[in-house]
């Protein structure tokens, strides 16, 4: 067994054992492959893992930068529950329509508001109000990941996080000749992260049923 499979079997292994999994994540995992959206969701451990970090804060309002399926969006609208607010942009319309079904089966439409917008355009716009935002999750719109790291630090309370998917890119990091436009973006937000003084940064790398990345999990210092 390569290692890449034995990282797979381990995580299949403990979604089974944990059941990280239901009728209403099912429908949007599978909704992904079922319409040829790119596979760009979190994995089921990826997604108890945010919803996890919500809890922990007692997350109440959460903000999220691409909603593909609605996957992940489902978990963090289970973590912020009843009289909790997240709001998740997504631009492109076949995703969104595909989100909207999920997130209505799911039961989750008096917490979830969908944004078919520009995440970047709405946030400056008819979004540039939101106060205090508890947690900050971005997994899209990476070109814009930096400015969404000033608008979280205006917006987020003390205590709260700003998380980033997609930080490593299978190790592309490294190499300073790779001219990939995602790969820069990350490349210029994890500098950013490494000058902003309110915050304390873990990055986390992650290997398993995706392909080797990484979040960057950052606490904002209370005050």
């Amino acid at each position: 067994m390569s290692e890449l499979t034995k990282h797979q079997a381990v995580e299949e292994h403990l979604i089974e054992k944990f059941r990280l999994f239901d009728p209403h994540l099912d429908q949007a995992a599978g909704s992904v492959h079922d319409n040829n959206l790119p596979d760009h969701a979190v994995s089921p451990l990826q997604g108890q893992f945010l919803f996890t970090l919500a809890r922990s804060i007692n997350a109440r309002q959460i903000v999220e930068v691409g909603t593909l399926a609605g996957y992940s969006t489902i978990w963090l609208a289970r973590a912020v529950g009843l009289g909790g607010r997240v709001i998740s942009f997504e631009s492109d319309a076949k995703a969104f329509q595909i989100a909207l079904n999920n997130i209505r089966k799911a039961g989750l439409q008096n917490i979830v508001e969908l944004v078919h917008a520009p995440a970047w355009e709405a946030l400056q716009t008819t979004y540039n109000h939101l106060h205090p935002v508890d947690l900050v999750f971005m997994d899209g719109d990476k070109p814009n990941y930096v400015n969404y790291l000033k608008w979280a630090l205006d917006h987020s309370r003390p205590g709260g996080l700003i998380i980033a998917d997609n930080v490593i890119r299978d190790g592309r990091i490294l190499d300073d000749e790779d001219d990939d436009l995602k790969v820069e973006a990350v490349k210029a937000y994890l500098a950013a992260l490494t000058r902003e003084k309110s915050l304390t940064t873990s990055i986390l790398p992650l290997v398993g049923i995706k392909p080797y990345d990484g979040m960057a999990i950052s606490l904002i210092d209370p005050k």
